[in-house]
């Protein structure tokens, strides 16, 4: 792989990791809403570790896109996997909560 594929590779990723950065920040602004407040102990629980886990996320995300240079390839995909699972866990919670299961 030559220098300028790398530099176009590594870019597509930045950007990716953006994306999923601004997704993570409105899937917090969405958790946080009064309108998906728990309605028992268990759901209480389990917004606390959603929040909790989009906080470490969303802080994780902000480190490698501080970095200046190269980023950590394996780090960039693990963090775009977790947020595909966040996003799916806070969707499950909204639909449950709504209702909606």
């Amino acid at each position: 792989m030559d220098t300028q594929e790398r530099t176009y590779q590594l870019e597509e990723l930045r950007l990716r990791l953006e994306r999923s950065y601004q997704g993570v920040m409105r899937l917090g602004k969405r958790i946080c809403s009064y309108r998906y407040e728990p309605n028992s102990y268990e759901d209480f629980i389990k917004i606390r570790t959603l929040r909790s886990q989009l906080r470490e996320l969303q802080q994780q995300q902000e480190m490698l896109l501080d970095q200046s240079g190269d980023i950590n390839l394996k780090k960039v995909k693990e963090l775009l996997a977790q947020h595909l699972v966040l996003e799916k866990e806070v969707t499950d919670y909204i639909l449950n909560e709504k209702g909606y299961k």
